[in-house]
């Protein structure tokens, strides 16, 4: 699935039945992410961290893995975005104390960007892509550079998941220009899911911090 893809279903993706089929999450028809995906975001989440106190916006809720591991870090305040009216439902339930926005990121306030101390986005994982590797991670990844990294406050983070294993520090900073600073982390291969075609090249967390 690519952007245009992506972008034809969208309006029904907050509609879509959930349901776990093979060991990875999908709604309607679409992977999104794995069972055995937990320790990869506990790690992510743990390398994105500081300290604790933070005001952290998490884009997409999935299986809940990364705000498990948020919530061990007692957060000032936890924003979830889930455009999946199901998937907002159970992250409602599960995290009462919790702000549930039933939405795109792209419907969001700018302020709720701009005061955050944290943003954490772990883009869908599209399996038949024609792109390459380097290509798919851009394609996902760089729409929030380009239009959330502007809004937020001097020495906040966004962090991504790159899970092609391909992205380099230097061309992220590149596209990043003066923004912000990078930091890429590449995961240790003991903890990536195996058999899943998005993790085969390996995995890179992606933080940028603005200047």
């Amino acid at each position: 699935m690519n952007s245009n893809e992506f972008f034809q279903i969208k309006n029904k993706w907050k509609e879509f039945p959930t349901k776990i089929q093979g060991g990875v999450l999908c709604v309607g028809e679409i992977p999104v992410v794995a069972v055995d995906e937990k320790e990869l975001q506990y790690l992510f989440v743990e390398k994105l961290f500081k300290d604790s106190g933070k005001k952290v916006v998490e884009i997409g809720y999935g299986l809940g893995f990364a705000s498990d591991a948020i919530q061990k870090f007692i957060p000032r305040e936890h924003i979830i975005i889930e455009a999946n009216q199901k998937l907002a439902r159970v992250a409602m339930h599960k995290f009462p104390l919790g702000v549930v926005l039933n939405c795109f990121w792209e419907d969001v306030n700018p302020l709720v960007f701009g005061q955050a101390d944290l943003i954490i986005y772990d883009p869908i994982n599209p399996l038949d892509s024609k792109l390459s590797g380097r290509s798919l991670a851009l394609q996902h990844l760089r729409p929030m550079w380009e239009e959330i990294l502007p809004k937020m406050n001097v020495g906040a983070r966004i962090g991504g998941l790159d899970a092609s294993g391909r992205l380099k520090e230097v061309e992220i900073q590149k596209m990043v220009g003066d923004l912000g600073e990078v930091e890429v982390f590449t995961c240790p291969p003991d903890v990536i899911p195996r058999g899943l075609p998005w993790f085969n090249e390996g995995c890179n967390f992606i933080y940028i911090s603005k200047k």
